[in-house]
């Protein structure tokens, strides 16, 4: 049973202590999941695949030492793996301790059942039904691509210091990306979705957005460089503003004087109209567990609040050299699946860009001349502020509608201006990787054309 890893923890922890850790934690990740994978139109892999195993840490004089195993039998030797290791690291003065007991409040919305009771007969049927569509026989189109995953994360956590967590979650990931070409111009576009239930679940309109996306882009021109109004999709805003944020924001990242965020709690660094939540306690959030990766206990954080600056993500380690209590945004691995196979490092759990009052078809219907910017997949500078980047997918809007694809466009953009120019944010928002993102209107910015 899911249970029993916890059990297993615990006994890991027991062990840890007779070998002579003066702290021990052992974290424990659970993953039974089903993958399909379309490429080219095909069905390449349909597939069940369990993930199991346990990732020790192991304290002596300030020293820590990890190692993971995958069987139950070897926590043993693990043990004595990330013990020999802890004995023989250089001494880290600045950290002080592993997190303490503390209570947990239940979390609601994160576990269906019918993800979990689906078979890999059923989850081909899925995609089998979307590759059917009549708008797919298109002969413009010259591949498709889907990634489709979903299953259920357990989850389990225990420490010398009392610390014993179990929680379960389920996911489902979709992806589908569309290439096309017409009278020797290609173009591709793709469109995701995330979620912790099936319910709401529709990969054809998913599919059809990416196509017709991908038909639009078609027609594309070239563009002289300029100053304009930008409009980021939900897409280009986790890029430019959600990395921005989850990278600036970073105590450790901070506390080094990495980041051009750094001593501005109290400041104003936006625009009154942005405000962001990270929520590791949402109903039904992607990323929403009783505690972290540590075993603190997860928070609901305002982070920035009518363009003020209220707080950083903590970890045990970057709180305690404060003087604080973690804010709870100690993660594992990449995404909201963490890995028994790396250690904790900090990260946004739930982040939530406040919705404004518009709507997106507002938005596009006030611009004069200006830029939708769907996609781009570069990352912001955090120590300086700046970010540059391709435009990889963005269109020309005139008159109130959007015209043409962009065609070697890019975009420069100096973040703290950038977050002070954001006029005005959508009603609507997307989730992307852990992320709730509306599409937001920036007032200028510098966009590389001709």
């Amino acid at each position: 049973m899911s249970e029993e890893i916890l059990e297993n923890c615990i006994k890991a922890v027991k062990i840890g202590e007779k070998l002579g850790c003066d702290q021990v934690e052992c974290f424990s990740s659970l993953t039974d999941s089903i993958n399909v994978t379309v490429k080219k139109g095909e069905i390449k892999i349909a597939k069940k695949v369990i993930d199991e195993g346990f990732g020790i840490r192991c304290v002596v004089n300030n020293s820590i030492g990890f190692s993971y195993v995958t069987n139950p039998n070897e926590i043993e030797n693990c043990l004595k793996k990330a013990y020999k290791q802890a004995k023989s690291a250089t001494p880290d003065s600045e950290f002080k301790s592993l997190p303490s007991k503390t209570k947990y409040q239940h979390v609601y919305g994160i576990f269906d059942e019918n993800i979990v009771n689906l078979s890999v007969e059923e989850a081909v049927k899925i995609i089998g039904e979307v590759l059917k569509e009549d708008f797919l026989l298109d002969k413009r189109i010259k591949s498709i691509n889907i990634t489709f995953s979903l299953g259920k994360h357990v989850i389990a956590i225990a420490n010398s210091l009392g610390i014993e967590g179990f929680d379960e979650g389920t996911f489902l990931h979709f992806d589908s990306s569309i290439v096309v070409e017409e009278n020797g111009k290609f173009n591709s576009s793709e469109d995701f979705y995330e979620s912790r239930t099936i319910k709401n679940f529709q990969p054809t309109i998913i599919t059809k957005n990416a196509y017709e996306y991908a038909i639009k882009g078609l027609n594309k021109i070239k563009i002289q460089s300029s100053k304009l109004p930008v409009i980021l999709d939900p897409i280009a805003s986790f890029f430019i503003i959600g990395m921005s944020l989850k990278l600036a924001l970073n105590a450790d990242t901070v506390q080094r004087k990495r980041s051009f965020l750094s001593n501005q709690i109290g400041n104003k660094i936006a625009n009154e109209k942005f405000t962001v939540i990270d929520d590791g306690i949402l109903e039904g959030g992607l990323r929403t567990f009783k505690f972290d990766a540590e075993g603190s206990p997860s928070s609901r954080n305002i982070i920035i609040e009518n363009g003020i600056l209220k707080n950083y993500f903590y970890d045990s380690y970057t709180a305690n050299k404060e003087g604080k209590l973690s804010t709870g945004n100690a993660v594992r691995g990449e995404g909201g699946i963490w890995s028994f196979r790396d250690l904790p490092r900090i990260d946004s759990r739930n982040l939530i860009i406040k919705e404004g009052s518009k709507s997106y078809e507002d938005l596009i219907s006030e611009i004069k001349r200006g830029i939708y910017l769907k996609t781009t997949y570069d990352y912001p500078n955090v120590v300086t502020g700046e970010f540059s980047g391709m435009i990889n997918e963005g269109f020309l809007i005139e008159d109130g509608e959007i015209k043409y694809s962009l065609l070697q466009a890019g975009i420069g953009l100096n973040l703290k201006e950038t977050f002070q120019k954001i006029i005005e944010i959508s009603k609507e928002a997307k989730w992307f990787a852990g992320a709730s993102l509306p599409y937001v209107l920036i007032e200028q910015a510098n966009i590389a054309g001709e």
